[in-house]
């Protein structure tokens, strides 16, 4: 006999069973922010004996909702100062590009950043209101109320929030259902995760090993004298970049200047997009600016075979991130860029692959400065070395690692687009079970 269901009046809730009720987060949940941490004064909180995990929004994984204690920050477990999470309540981000996404149930105490929001449940039982929290219900409340520069939601707005209630029960059998559901497609998730950071392991030694030693593994070597080079192929050179290139500088601009139709740019954002690989374009990267910059600033055109590197990197690792064009059409580098020019009109594709790579990357990364943003500039760039083989083995180089990164980048977007699906898959079932339209 089918359950009887009723309208919630709650338009993204839809119907619920005529037994539900819907209640507000507020009458069922202590809702509080955390603190934060100055950067200078972060190496205090190294110290994790009688201390709780200090726990931020990266520490929270997307879309598994794993949380990594083991982040190295801790706070003291007596310092009033910092409000603590108890076990079995949730942290929900709800401020900046991961609010309403990153959530987390806690498996002991915490403390926590002023991004993250702890619901600590009175009168529900926290693992039902968890899955309700991942639900596309609450999804889309939270997203009808996001406000503000830097997008998010306030403590007074999401107490007001609405959930169904069953009975307390009710709720325990669909908490019960749903782990052990969501157990099995999370399970499935991180395999397919640890086999795309098993790909991107193997295309990064490839593409290394390649350009560094080339594809004739029977050629004499020699010493390149170089430290982060080591021995290559003994008919190969070795130059400075500021042989081999011309230096200019991007459009002046802001993202203020960017327009919906007309030449396309490429500026910082980009360039240390995930959608760049950094060694063909590709349509996601272009944005757009006026035509009349044609007229004023046509210095900062790119042409095939050049390169354009953002000039600063939120973190070390993005340092030296860049693109290759491999188009002959008007394209502008944007703002934080700088464009490189070969000299020499040839193909720079192998070249391309070796910005790639984290030996050659060392040279610009043990030379930046800044703290929450490093700095890349054209003076740094000058001073690395590149290994130049003979251009027929450079295009063949290229040639070669065309076609199996290719295959290898294959490899990864099915298996993204896995996860994507597994992901959906996970939030449909969790929306029919704790609004009642599925019955466990």
């Amino acid at each position: 006999m089918a359950r009887l269901m009723k309208n919630s009046g709650i338009q993204w809730i839809g119907n619920i069973p005529q037994h539900w009720e819907i209640r507000k987060l507020k009458y069922c949940n202590f809702l509080y922010t955390g603190n934060s941490i100055k950067d200078n004064q972060k190496d205090n909180y190294f110290n994790n004996i009688n201390a709780n995990p200090y726990i931020a929004t990266k520490d929270i994984d997307y879309p598994t909702l794993n949380i990594n204690y083991e982040n190295g920050m801790y706070t003291k477990c007596d310092d009033k100062t910092f409000k603590i999470a108890p076990k079995n309540s949730i942290l929900l981000c709800i401020e900046g590009g991961s609010a309403g996404r990153k959530m987390a149930y806690l498996d002991r105490d915490v403390s926590f950043v002023n991004k993250l929001c702890c619901l600590n449940p009175i009168n529900i039982n926290s693992k039902y209101l968890y899955y309700y929290v991942q639900s596309p219900s609450f999804n889309e409340e939270f997203n009808n109320n996001i406000s503000g520069l830097i997008g998010g939601v306030s403590i007074g707005k999401l107490s007001n929030f609405f959930l169904p209630y069953p009975l307390i029960t009710e709720q325990q059998r669909i908490a019960n259902y749903l782990d052990e559901k969501c157990s099995k497609i999370d399970e499935t998730i991180e395999k397919e995760k640890l086999l795309i950071e098993k790909l991107k392991e193997y295309k990064q030694s490839l593409i290394t090993e390649t350009v560094t030693k080339g594809l004739n593994k029977n050629v004499p070597l020699k010493d390149s004298g170089i430290d982060w080079i080591g021995s290559i192929p003994q008919h190969w050179e070795t130059y400075k970049l500021k042989n081999m290139f011309n230096f200019r500088k991007g459009l002046p601009i802001t993202k203020e200047n960017l327009v919906e139709d007309g030449i396309k740019v490429i500026s910082y954002g980009q360039i240390h997009s995930k959608e760049n690989k950094g060694t063909k374009l590709v349509n996601s990267l272009f944005r757009y600016v006026s035509p009349n910059y044609l007229d004023t600033n046509s210095q900062s055109l790119v042409h095939k075979n050049d390169f354009i590197f953002a000039d600063t990197s939120e973190d070390l690792k993005g340092t030296g991130n860049n693109i290759y064009i491999d188009s002959d059409e008007n394209i502008f580098a944007g703002y934080h860029s700088i464009i490189l020019s070969p000299i020499e009109k040839k193909n720079t594709k192998y070249l391309a692959y070796l910005f790639q790579t984290d030996c050659w990357r060392s040279q610009s990364r043990s030379r930046v400065t800044g703290i929450k943003l490093f700095s890349i500039t054209q003076k740094i760039l000058n001073q690395t070395t590149i290994i130049y083989p003979p251009i027929e083995e450079q295009e063949e180089i290229a040639k070669y690692l065309d076609e199996k990164c290719n295959a290898i980048d294959n490899a990864i977007t099915k298996r993204e687009t896995l996860i994507n699906k597994l992901t959906e898959y996970k939030k449909s079932l969790i929306y029919e079970c704790v609004t009642g339209k599925k019955e466990v």
